[in-house]
C-alpha cells in the first residue's frame, strides 16, 4: 500500500458539441468525480489516487477523449496515507 495520499484537481475544455458524450464518460469513471461544468465545455474534475504518476495518467486519459481541447491541472495536494485516514474518519 502507497504511503501517499494524492488530491488533484483539473479543468478540461471540452468541444460543446461532444460535452454530453464526454459527461457519460466521465461519469463512468469512479475515480473521478465533476464538482462544477459550463455549457461552453469547461469541466471541473477531481481525483483521488495513490501516486503522481496516477494524476499524470489520469491528465493523459482525460485529454485522449474525443472533443477535449486540453486538460489543466488546478491543484494537487499530496499527504501522508495516515493523515488522509485520519482526516477522512473526521469526517
Amino acid at each position: 500500500m502507497s504511503s501517499e495520499h494524492h488530491i488533484a484537481s483539473f479543468v478540461a475544455h471540452v468541444r460543446p458539441e461532444t460535452l454530453s458524450a464526454f459527461l457519460n464518460w466521465a461519469h463512468a469513471q469512479p475515480e473521478l468525480d465533476i464538482p462544477a461544468q459550463s455549457e461552453q465545455g469547461k469541466v471541473v474534475l477531481v481525483t483521488e489516487c495513490t501516486s503522481q504518476q496516477d494524476v499524470l495518467a489520469t491528465i493523459d486519459h482525460i485529454e485522449q477523449q474525443p472533443g477535449v481541447l486540453g486538460c489543466t491541472l488546478v491543484y494537487h495536494e499530496v499527504m501522508d496515507q495516515q493523515d488522509a485516514d485520519t482526516m477522512e474518519t473526521s469526517l
